[in-house]
């Protein structure tokens, strides 16, 4: 299916930074594993799910169709989390507008919780809204969850 903007890459990060200068990009801590620590006493689960503080971004990079040429084009990308065994826990949409003089344009999400079920890999899922309405999976991060507990007295 043909597409007026195309997704070329997605990762998770603690945090980058957009250089005012040159627009670059550096991305710092790119996510692979949070270490999150609980109270033995916690209970939670995929309909009961923890929310832990936790700073987080996804970025993404964009880029516009050679059939759009010179226009202004917007997009729409959504982000869904999903728990080890697939439950959804949280999702997010962005809407976001290509300038008609860029080919590529960059979005960055900012996140401050993440939500856990229990330990193991979670999925990020990045779709993207496309010519038809409908959104199809573009990007699919894995991130683990390791848990550790500490006792109360």
């Amino acid at each position: 299916m043909k597409n007026d903007i195309e997704h070329i890459w997605s990762v998770m990060s603690q945090k980058s930074i957009v250089d005012m200068n040159t627009n670059n990009l550096s991305i710092l801590d790119i996510l692979e594993r949070i270490n999150v620590v609980l109270n033995s006493s916690d209970k939670f689960n995929d309909k009961n799910p923890a929310t832990i503080p936790f700073l987080f971004e996804v970025i993404s990079y964009w880029r516009k169709s050679d059939a759009v040429g010179n226009k202004e084009i917007n997009g729409e990308s959504k982000i869904c989390i999903y728990s080890p065994t697939k439950h959804q826990l949280s999702d997010f949409s962005i809407k976001f507008q290509i300038p008609k003089d860029k080919k590529f344009y960059r979005t960055i999400i900012k996140f401050n919780a993440f939500k856990i079920t229990e330990e193991g890999e979670y999925r990020v899922e990045i779709l993207q809204k496309v010519n038809n309405g409908e959104h199809i999976v573009v990007a699919n991060l894995p991130v683990f969850v390791e848990l550790k507990s500490i006792k109360q007295n």
